[in-house]
């Protein structure tokens, strides 16, 4: 998968984890959106790092390479509610696939995307981490 491919595939997992929990039943801490832009020069981070999550128990990560900085967005006129969060993404190496694939539903927590059914969980591409920036221009 190239880069391009990669990075539009990061948006729609980030999409996911602000719509985790979506259900109409669950009670929320309020999320933001995120919009997500490329930064330049990409940095690396040299492992190994463990990484555990509900999909993969454990992950030896050998390498992390940034390459996007995303940050809280206003959607339709709604408030931002913690504009000083950002989040940076990791390209994660190596990313494995899954033996075997997760099978997940997803419910956005709003109304103008429609929930997705028999989602398939594939591979790791991508740590997001919250990070606060400065603004030098």
């Amino acid at each position: 998968m190239n880069r391009i491919g990669k990075i539009g595939l990061l948006l729609l997992a980030i999409f996911a984890l602000m719509s985790l929990g979506g259900l109409a039943h669950a009670q929320l801490t309020p999320v933001d959106h995120y919009k997500c832009y490329l930064i330049e020069p990409p940095s690396q981070v040299p492992g190994p790092l463990l990484l555990s999550d509900q999909f993969d128990p454990q992950e030896a990560v050998e390498l992390l390479v940034s390459r996007l900085l995303c940050a809280p967005v206003s959607k339709e006129g709604s408030p931002v509610n913690n504009p000083d969060i950002h989040l940076k993404a990791y390209e994660i190496f190596p990313a494995p696939p899954l033996n075997p694939p997760a099978l997940v539903n997803l419910f956005p927590l709003n109304d103008h995307l429609p929930p997705e059914f028999d989602v398939r969980v594939i591979r790791p591409l991508f740590l997001l981490v919250p990070t606060i920036k400065e603004r030098l221009q």
